[in-house]
């Protein structure tokens, strides 16, 4: 697996910008995640969502990434501090050169495109700088609106899994809608 080289800033629109996650990001993420929805809708996020899981997540990005399971990158708007949410690649088949993406999003910043244009632009690099072929997602049923985030994000609905097994959600199965998103 070769490592993630981590870029330093993405522009994903005017005011949203993507950067790694530093410790610096361990109360903005915590504050983020007492949203029930986040956990609700990301099944890899525990509820109640605790300072010791953001720190623990935050510091587990560096060796991820070194060896190249996953990417995951800040989502701020309005200069780089501003935490809105998070955007990254995980599940990477370097075989078959894919990868799957996910999100979440504070929910302040919520509607107003943040999700759609980070996820955009994590795509576009992934397929430009790491000659990614295919990215999938997928979104628990009844998520609409990460449904329209994905539809918005030029991902098409290939199908639909009831017994889907995420590799960290605590549980045994989920009912899910997987997206198709080739280079």
């Amino acid at each position: 697996m070769p490592a993630l080289e981590v870029p330093e800033l993405l522009i994903a629109s005017e005011s949203v910008l993507l950067r790694p996650f530093t410790v610096d990001d361990v109360a903005a993420v915590t504050e983020a995640c007492q949203d029930p929805e986040i956990s609700r809708w990301t099944a890899s996020i525990p509820w109640p969502y605790s300072e010791e899981d953001a720190a623990g997540w935050i510091s587990s990005q560096p060796a991820a990434r070194a060896e190249g399971r996953a990417l995951s990158m800040a989502i701020t708007v309005q200069g780089p501090h501003r935490l809105a949410g998070s955007v990254g690649l995980e599940s990477f088949d370097w075989d078959f050169r894919t990868a799957q993406a996910g999100y979440w999003v504070a929910a302040a910043e919520r509607g107003k495109g943040v999700a759609t244009s980070s996820l955009r632009a994590l795509t576009d690099w992934g397929f430009e700088c790491l000659n990614l072929s295919l990215i999938t997602l997928v979104t628990l049923v009844g998520n609409t609106a990460s449904e329209r985030i994905a539809e918005n994000a030029r991902f098409d609905m290939v199908g639909e899994v009831t017994d889907y097994r995420h590799p960290h959600s605590p549980e045994p199965s989920l009912h899910v809608k997987v997206w198709s998103l080739p280079a």
